[in-house]
């Protein structure tokens, strides 16, 4: 629990010239998502379809 109570807080912190960057693989679907933070903002990107066992990845972001 600790861990993301210090993430929020340096997320709470982030700024547009230094934004905080977490990349994580979801299981619902098996995507590869970006959410970047800028203080209060969220912004979240789906970039690829992936395979839990990382056999095979297809972007799917611009």
């Amino acid at each position: 629990m600790r861990g993301l109570v210090l993430f929020d807080q340096a997320g709470a912190r982030a700024s547009a010239e230094a934004p905080l960057a977490h990349l994580s693989m979801e299981a619902d679907g098996a995507v590869l998502v970006l959410c970047l933070r800028t203080g209060g903002n969220v912004q979240q990107f789906d970039l690829a379809r992936v395979d839990f066992h990382g056999r095979w990845l297809r972007w799917t972001a611009a």
